[in-house]
């Protein structure tokens, strides 16, 4: 087992506050043979969605087709969710044909193998390699201390998000010129009835792109960090003065 690799990932983990940055630590870093590795950390919601968090390895194109999908499409992800255990798998003919209905693109086919982490509270990540991970004993007890590193450094950032979004939600006030738009606010009562992008593309006629930036706009003017908060949250329960008032364009 490669300690020393452990061992400075788990000194990066301790420092850093980006969470872009240590997805992409992890990944360049990870892999025992020295390769980089991709890494897609996903978030997931009441409703059984997977929503992306954060990558890095992966195409734009990869990334517009797989933002978000179902857990029941990821049988491997499912399972490690379900027994909470780290599952390798080699990408052979079973492994493509148990993923059939997920969207590939061409570098999908440099990829050999690909660890399934489920990570506490409501998150999940998967670390793909550019050569076969043995499915033995001391490789999965590899995988296991870094996806209890990971772990540990999700439940710290999610506490430190948790507080913010707290403070935010004793004043429930948009920040001076964040108002939504007339068309964000509609999108955002879409969003709060459960409809996904590409739903709420189809129902208002623009492209998936576009109520994609818009929801980004839409978290970040009201201080959030995704939709998760506005399906678990009270942080948008009107009260009876905001009620008379509505959100203004």
């Amino acid at each position: 087992m490669d300690l020393v690799r452990l061992s400075n990932i788990a000194n990066y983990l301790t420092l850093e506050k980006d969470l872009d940055a240590a997805v992409q630590y992890v990944a360049l870093n990870a892999c025992v043979s020295g390769e980089p590795s991709r890494f897609y950390l996903a978030r997931l919601d009441s409703d059984l969605t997977l929503y992306h968090v954060a990558s890095f390895g992966f195409s734009e194109e990869f990334l517009s087709k797989n933002r978000e999908f179902s857990l029941l499409t990821n049988p491997l992800l499912n399972q490690a969710i379900q027994t909470e255990s780290v599952l390798i798998r080699n990408r052979d003919s079973q492994y493509r044909k148990e993923f059939a209905t997920l969207v590939e693109t061409q570098d999908d086919l440099k990829w050999k193998s690909t660890v399934f982490m489920p990570l506490l509270p409501n998150y999940a990540a998967t670390l793909s390699t550019q050569y076969e991970v043995p499915n033995d004993d001391t490789f999965k007890s590899y995988f296991v201390m870094l996806k209890s590193l990971f772990n540990l450094y999700i439940h710290l950032i999610d506490g430190i998000a948790q507080s913010k979004r707290s403070v935010n939600s004793r004043t429930k006030e948009l920040l001076p010129g964040t108002k939504l738009t007339e068309r964000q606010s509609l999108i955002l009562d879409l969003i709060k009835s459960g409809m996904t992008n590409i739903a709420i593309a189809n129902k208002m006629g623009y492209s998936e792109s576009l109520i994609r930036q818009e929801t980004m706009a839409i978290y970040q003017k009201l201080g959030i960090d995704g939709r998760k908060d506005l399906t678990r949250n009270e942080l948008f329960d009107e009260s009876p003065d905001d009620k008379s008032q509505g959100i203004q364009t």
